[in-house]
């Protein structure tokens, strides 16, 4: 059967590599959760056949270190069901390189994550530069939050100056007119990548994303446990695209990222 029809039986796809690229843990007061709970996350990727969990944790807004002790604690907790990205606040610079080295260590963690609208701090800030440079030297990828086309075109300079340091556009910009940009970056860079997880909201966009920049640059993302898994990964096996490239999107493209 095609990942369609193997999807409205509504049976786990269990033949299928799935990687949800974009996941939270923890409570955030401003988001509407659908079950912060790491079992409650685990359940519902059992439903789909979602492998593995790429996750990071906003809760507080202040230090990161609690942020990521929760992450690396879920990591322990469900071995082989989730990947942490470390979480950094430029607001609080103080130990930052150490907090890096320790989450490395641990094995709980494969990339770093950063959110510049929370943070209020602008992307190509001197914190953010040099945290791009450390990610080169880890071989580890950035998912950094982007919304709105200022946003996404600071990456045309930060992608030819940092050549070794892997950019993940979370949201892919958020925004059409940002979407539309990140597609022609990500076509342009080898080291940029688009993220799904603005696609709850326009239809149309992943077959977009496909033409313009090919389905190796995409990584499928739900954005959970503020939005629907299912509805992210439906709109991306409901594309019109053929079946190699959907098997890309969902879990081959991250898998490659993450050296998994």
């Amino acid at each position: 059967m095609s990942l369609i029809e193997d999807f409205k039986t509504g049976k786990p796809l269990t033949g299928e590599y799935l990687l949800d690229g974009h996941m939270h843990v923890g409570r955030v007061a401003k988001f509407h959760t659908l079950g912060s709970r790491a079992e409650e996350i685990v359940r519902k990727m059992d439903l789909l056949g979602i492998r593995l969990g790429v996750i990071s944790s906003l809760s507080g807004s202040g230090e990161t270190r609690n942020c990521n002790r929760l992450v690396r604690e879920v990591v322990q907790d469900y071995p082989g069901r989730f990947i942490g990205l470390i979480m950094l606040n430029p607001n609080y610079p103080d130990g930052w390189r150490e907090e890096i080295d320790s989450c490395w260590k641990s094995g709980c963690f494969k990339g770093i994550k950063l959110h510049p609208e929370i943070h209020m701090y602008p992307i190509d800030g001197p914190f953010y530069l040099e945290t791009y440079e450390k990610a080169a030297g880890m071989g580890c990828p950035v998912l950094i939050h982007t919304w709105g086309v200022d946003d996404v075109m600071h990456f045309d300079a930060l992608a030819a100056k940092f050549p070794r340091t892997i950019f993940i556009l979370g949201h892919s910009g958020g925004e059409v007119p940002a979407v539309l940009q990140a597609m022609k970056l990500a076509k342009k860079y080898a080291n940029l990548y688009l993220d799904t997880t603005c696609t709850w909201m326009y239809g149309g966009l992943i077959e977009l994303m496909v033409a313009t920049a090919g389905s190796k640059k995409i990584l499928y993302g739900s954005d959970a446990v503020w939005n629907s898994m299912e509805a992210a990964l439906g709109r991306i096996l409901f594309a019109d695209i053929t079946e190699g490239e959907k098997r890309d999107i969902i879990g081959l493209n991250m898998k490659r990222v993450l050296g998994i």
